[in-house]
């Protein structure tokens, strides 16, 4: 996907410096995205992930570094999910 949005005056600069300062480390969180590339117009960043035999390698153009990522769940206890807003739902109108 090619994302393009018009700028409010003034952010040109801040938007520059989180493309430069962007950790390439998020990508492994995103079990979708296997290759990204941030432009400002000037300059542009491209990170590449590739899964080899288990182990996460992503490139971030300068250099390659190797990720093994582990996932696990662990359910709430009765007081965590006792602890969560309700959902509030609207309220139906009768006819």
């Amino acid at each position: 996907n090619i994302v393009r949005l018009p700028l409010k005056a003034g952010a040109h600069d801040d938007l520059t410096q989180r493309i430069k300062d962007f950790p390439p480390k998020l990508l492994l969180s995103v079990d979708h995205v296997r290759y990204l590339t941030l432009e400002d117009g000037e300059r542009s960043r491209n990170f590449t992930l590739r899964d080899q035999d288990g182990e996460l390698h992503l490139d971030t153009g300068e250099r390659t570094a190797r990720w093994r990522v582990f996932k696990t769940s662990h359910p709430l206890s009765t007081e965590a999910r006792n602890d969560w807003p309700r959902r509030r739902t609207a309220p139906r109108h009768r006819r």
